[in-house]
């Protein structure tokens, strides 16, 4: 029985893609990293750890400096932050069907809470696992972290994600993954069609 639905942040209920973008690059200016990097290069790797994005971007400095220097500059660029149209009456249909909603996202928890204010997600959903708190996705940390603080088993939920991390987190989590506009046990292209599967459940 479905008694939970646990999402990714960035691609699915928000597009903060071109703010990350702008995020990059004006903390490698700052911190004297050239030439700036471009589209193409930063979306290959959009999604990952701040381990992954301190290896690629970084590389002089700590995860804590990239950390702290992200969560400084997002700051600026909430407003870029774009929700999905269907975000907020997806979440709000899946509490009128006594649904637990939670947020499992790589991106660090101070800022991922700034994020959900800013945006309205976090009066809609009962939990937000973030990076800092587990081991990043792929690792299934985060996932069995948000199922121990729903108090739900991982046979009870599907996650809805868009990226390789997802499908990593969730097949070691042993929790059933609808990929959006991706390859996952099964597929949907808007969070419409998750409204209906969820109907018909």
């Amino acid at each position: 029985m479905l008694r939970g639905v646990l999402f990714d942040l960035d691609g699915v209920l928000i597009d903060s893609s071109r703010a990350w973008h702008r995020v990059i690059n004006r903390g490698r200016e700052r911190l004297g990293y050239a030439p700036p990097i471009s589209w193409q290069a930063f979306i290959a790797t959009f999604g990952q750890s701040v381990e992954r994005d301190r290896d690629d971007f970084f590389a002089r400095h700590s995860v804590e400096q990239v950390d702290a220097l992200f969560d400084e500059l997002m700051c600026d660029e909430l407003d870029a932050i774009a929700l999905d149209p269907l975000a907020h009456t997806v979440l709000d249909a899946l509490a009128e069907r006594g649904l637990a909603r939670a947020v499992v996202t790589n991106t660090p928890l101070a800022l991922a809470r700034r994020v959900l204010a800013a945006t309205d997600i976090a009066p809609r959903v009962q939990a937000l696992c973030a990076a800092g708190e587990a081991a990043s996705k792929p690792a299934p940390d985060l996932v069995l972290l948000c199922l121990e603080r729903l108090g739900l088993s991982a046979s009870e939920v599907v996650y809805v994600g868009d990226s390789a991390s997802d499908r990593g987190a969730t097949r070691a989590a042993g929790v059933a993954m609808l990929g959006l506009r991706t390859d996952g046990d099964a597929r949907i292209e808007s969070l419409q069609d998750l409204l209906e599967l969820v109907k018909s459940a």
